[in-house]
């Protein structure tokens, strides 16, 4: 397709657009920002508890309760890590890794479903996914 190869792509990253010579390990350097970002990252509580306590959140519920979803969803968290580690700024990071939000925007919405279900007591006492919102959209 005559596209940029990945070290291309990463020497346009450390050489401003190609205004600054070239780097000898391009690899390397993305490996070191990798460390830096990743620690940084997880050190911070506002950034990274944000993002994980509602996707594993989100993860769990599509586990218990719509599990069509929950590969769907975990495969896009991790494209969503793997964006920003392709790109590890923390100026670039909340664009980047909104796909990390996936299990949280898929699964969290199963709350209130259960909770509108569990308020309105619509099913019978025997025959409960019959009538289940969540159960009756999956068949």
């Amino acid at each position: 397709l005559g596209l940029p190869s990945a070290e291309v792509t990463l020497q346009d990253t450390f050489t401003a657009h190609f205004t600054k010579p070239l780097v000898p390990h391009p690899w390397r350097d993305l490996v070191s920002l990798n460390g830096q970002f990743w620690s940084g990252w997880i050190t911070d509580p506002s950034r990274s508890v944000t993002v994980l306590a509602p996707a594993l959140l989100g993860l769990v519920l599509l586990a218990c309760w719509q599990r069509d979803l929950l590969w769907p969803a975990l495969a896009l968290f991790g494209a969503g890590a793997v964006q920003i580690a392709a790109h590890p700024l923390p100026q670039e990071a909340a664009r980047l890794g909104v796909l990390m939000w996936m299990p949280a925007a898929l699964g969290l919405p199963l709350v209130v479903q259960q909770l509108r279900w569990a308020a309105t007591r619509r099913w019978p006492a025997g025959d409960r996914d019959a009538q289940h919102p969540v159960a009756a959209a999956a068949g």
